[in-house]
């Protein structure tokens, strides 16, 4: 079976309802983050029947000239479906649009399936990376989480601005 899947610019109300993704404080943040618009970052989110599935930001002044992709994220019930390599691929657009010619991202040591998705994706190993992050025990207390990971880069194919403009609509099937 086939279902259709939007992939858009996210709105407060998305952020609002994302309680698959991390852990309130994370979403708490990615929601100030949205909050202070698009001239710094951009926000997408992957839409399916009104639920959101999935979500993206590429943040543009963290590096100059590099458009940095971070809270990358699929529900878990839906992944496995391409929703995540659509989403990195329309991030690529928007920095591809915005005239960036790398992208990059970490990816935390514990997570190899995001890894490998990066590596199919073109994206290669340049450098580790170290994060702070606030997090939220299963008893609901917060804390500060520690985590190791790489960076990995990608050269950005310029010359693709004629990609589509957004929302894009995909079929997966389930």
């Amino acid at each position: 079976m086939s279902i259709g899947v939007s992939i858009r610019d996210a709105t407060i109300a998305d952020v609002r309802s994302i309680d698959w993704a991390s852990s309130r404080v994370q979403s708490d943040a990615w929601l100030r983050e949205c909050r202070r618009g698009q001239r710094e970052a951009s926000f997408m989110v992957a839409v399916c029947n009104g639920l959101v599935v999935g979500k993206v930001s590429v943040d543009w002044v963290r590096k100059p000239g590099v458009a940095w992709i971070w809270m990358a994220s699929v529900c878990p019930a839906w992944q496995g479906h391409g929703i995540g390599t659509a989403m990195i691929a329309a991030a690529e657009v928007r920095a591809i649009r915005n005239r960036v010619v790398f992208a990059e991202l970490a990816v935390d040591d514990d997570n190899p399936r995001a890894a490998a998705l990066y590596e199919r994706l073109g994206y290669r190993f340049v450098g580790s990376h170290f994060e702070r992050r606030p997090a939220v025990d299963d008893h609901g207390n917060e804390y500060v989480a520690e985590k190791n990971g790489r960076v990995m880069r990608k050269a950005l194919d310029t010359a693709g601005t004629d990609s589509p403009e957004f929302p894009v609509a995909l079929m997966i099937s389930i």
